[in-house]
């Protein structure tokens, strides 16, 4: 490039984000996908904006034709990525918006009814009846309330539990904190991944949860659950204990579920886990016999 020409400056798509309502951790996950993206189309890691605003033709033909990225579903993911550069730069991208709406499709045919043999192992595995069973029977403070957690109702994501504050009714919580009130024993989750699109939630917890609540809260002398736990260590305590992911545990209860629910209640079901209708029957309701599959989800 020459001297003349102007660089991209990467600030340009930070103070873009700054503009919107993303996550931190989607926010770096974007700009890595754009970083790679770019360096396979340039084979370098400096770019004028010249270049980048002619750059959509050739970034839609990387996207959808490169052995780099195979599934349908991780080239949706690139190609969503890239909406946000040239949005950023104000940008008209077109063939991507149409590459876009054709891939989306494909991605849900590729979901539908699939799942790779490593994930089908650890879901047939699950066993709520089992965990129930350690929950009454373990005498670990956090480890009985985490059976508990798992395996009396819907199972929410780790950062919806991780940090919940217990108080004695909903007068006491505050908006920008997840907490238990136990007056009406109820979860109001403020704070989770999907808050941004799906708002603020209130799960009724059942009447035995909030008695292990009640438990956890005196043994430990905290009103936060799980206080001196990091996301990832306790996600490690999840998975060394439950012998699985939350992952294949919210596939399970909505896979033994869902097909057995009203609608109502599949709508309620979804909007406690926090994933639409559609999520539950492609990703989540996967039936017993599934598609065989070398790469991992």
């Amino acid at each position: 490039m020459g001297r003349d020409i102007k660089k991209f400056d990467w600030k340009t798509l930070e103070d873009y984000f700054d503009g919107t309502k993303l996550r931190e951790s989607s926010k770096t996950a974007i700009e890595t996908r754009i970083r790679k993206v770019l360096s396979a189309v340039y084979g370098r890691k400096e770019y004028s904006i010249n270049e980048l605003k002619k750059s959509p033709e050739k970034v839609c033909e990387y996207i959808t034709k490169s052995w780099d990225i195979r599934r349908h579903s991780s080239k949706k993911a690139y190609l969503f990525a890239m909406t946000h550069l040239y949005r950023a730069l104000g940008v008209k991208y077109n063939c991507i918006e149409k590459q876009l709406k054709e891939t989306m499709e494909l991605a849900e045919a590729e979901r539908s009814g699939e799942m790779t043999d490593k994930i089908k192992e650890k879901f047939d595995k699950v066993d709520f009846n089992e965990l129930k069973k350690k929950a009454k029977e373990e005498d670990n403070t956090d480890l009985r309330l985490v059976y508990w957690l798992y395996s009396s109702m819907p199972p929410l994501r780790g950062n919806e539990w991780r940090g919940t504050r217990v108080v004695s009714s909903k007068k006491k919580g505050k908006d920008d904190e997840n907490y238990v009130a136990l007056k009406e024993k109820v979860l109001i989750v403020n704070n989770s991944k999907t808050s941004g699109s799906h708002g603020s939630k209130e799960v009724e917890l059942p009447t035995e949860l909030i008695n292990e609540i009640k438990k956890y809260v005196a043994n430990k002398e905290s009103d936060i659950l799980f206080d001196d736990y990091s996301a990832s260590t306790f996600t490690k305590l999840l998975n060394k204990h439950l012998g699985y992911s939350i992952q294949s545990l919210r596939k399970r209860y909505v896979s033994e579920h869902f097909n057995k629910m009203t609608p109502k209640e599949r709508v309620e079901l979804a909007k406690i886990m926090g994933h639409t209708i559609q999520t539950a029957m492609l990703d989540y309701n996967k039936p017993v016999e599934v598609v065989s599959s070398d790469e991992d989800d």
